[in-house]
C-alpha cells in the first residue's frame, strides 16, 4: 500500500533542540514528492530551513502522521486513466505530509517556547521534515494524555470527523451513529466521538478481523464485517439492535470503502 511505503520515511524524522540563527541558515532533512524515485517520494538533505512569517510558530517535529491524501497526491487513483500521470508532475519537488506533534522551537503566536504541541499544516508545508512552520491558528497545545505519536496522526482525521459530526447535525443524546470503515483513519475516530458525545447507538462497519477492536476497544456498541457475505442480513440486525431504544433509523457517516455501500443501502432503507 501507497501509505505504508511512506512510512519507510520515518527513520529520518528525529527530536531537535531549539533553533538558533545559525541553525535557520542550514538545511534539514525532509520528505519531497520526486515522480522518478521508485515510491515517488525520496528523502532530501538539503531541503531549507523554514522560516515563521507572521502569524506562524516554528515546530520541532517529533513525529509525523502518514495519511492516504499523501499517497493519492502521487497515484492519482481518483483520476481517469487518461490524466493518471497529472499528480506527479504537479507535485514534483513539493514537500509531503499534513500531520505532525512536536515543541515550539521560539515564542511565537501565544505558544512558548518548549511547549508540546501539535496540528496540521496548509497543503504541502511538508510535516515530514525536522522542523515546520505552522499558522498558529493550525496548531494546539498536546494534550498531556496523548503521546507524540498519538498526537501526531491525530489531526487531520479528527479534524474531518469533526466536520462530518457538524455537517449532518451529530450531536449525541437521542441520536444513533453508523460508521463505514470503523477501524479506519477517520472512522476509529469517530466511533470514539461519537461514544463520548452519548449516541443512545453507534454501530461500525468494518472487516472480520476488526469487530473486536471496533467493540472492545473504540466503544461501538454493535459491529457489522463487510467480508462476511451477510452483510444486509447483519447489518439489518445490528441497525435494529442500536436504535431499539429510539425508534429512529441510524444517522450515516461515511469514513470508509465503497465496499460496504450494500450495508449502508440496508441501514438506511428504514427511512428511504
Amino acid at each position: 500500500m501507497p501509505g505504508r511505503r511512506l512510512g519507510l520515511l520515518w527513520p529520518f524524522i528525529r527530536r531537535s533542540s531549539a533553533l538558533s540563527e545559525s541553525h535557520l541558515s542550514m538545511p534539514q532533512k525532509a520528505a519531497v514528492y520526486d515522480r522518478l524515485a521508485s515510491e515517488g517520494v525520496r528523502v532530501a538533505r538539503d531541503h531549507p530551513m523554514p522560516r515563521a512569517s507572521r502569524g506562524e510558530v516554528l515546530v520541532n517535529v517529533h513525529c509525523a502522521g502518514v495519511n492516504p491524501v499523501d499517497a493519492k497526491l502521487v497515484f492519482g487513483d481518483k483520476l481517469p486513466a487518461w490524466c493518471g500521470w497529472l499528480p506527479s508532475r504537479a507535485v514534483q519537488g513539493k514537500a509531503v505530509g499534513f500531520d505532525f506533534a512536536g515543541t515550539v522551537a521560539a515564542a511565537a503566536g501565544g505558544f512558548e517556547a518548549g511547549e508540546e504541541v501539535f496540528g496540521m499544516l496548509p497543503p504541502f508545508g511538508g510535516s515530514f521534515a525536522q522542523v515546520v512552520s505552522c499558522p498558529a491558528t493550525q496548531l494546539a497545545r498536546k494534550p498531556r494524555g496523548l503521546s507524540m505519536r498519538e498526537a501526531g496522526c491525530l489531526p487531520l482525521g479528527g479534524i474531518t470527523c469533526l466536520q462530518a459530526f457538524d455537517q449532518h447535525g451529530l450531536k449525541g443524546p437521542g441520536q444513533n451513529l453508523l460508521v463505514i470503515g470503523g477501524s479506519g483513519g477517520v472512522g476509529h475516530v469517530a466511533l470514539q466521538v461519537g461514544r463520548r458525545l452519548g449516541c443512545s447507538g453507534v454501530v461500525a462497519v468494518c472487516s472480520r478481523r476488526n469487530l473486536d477492536l471496533c467493540v472492545r476497544k473504540l466503544g461501538a456498541s454493535a459491529a457489522v464485517a463487510y467480508d462476511t457475505g451477510e452483510t444486509r442480513t447483519q447489518a439489518a440486525a445490528a441497525t435494529e439492535r442500536a436504535t431499539a431504544s429510539t425508534g429512529r433509523a441510524a444517522a450515516g457517516l461515511v469514513a470508509g470503502d465503497d465496499l460496504v455501500v450494500e450495508a449502508l443501502a440496508a441501514l438506511c432503507e428504514e427511512d428511504g
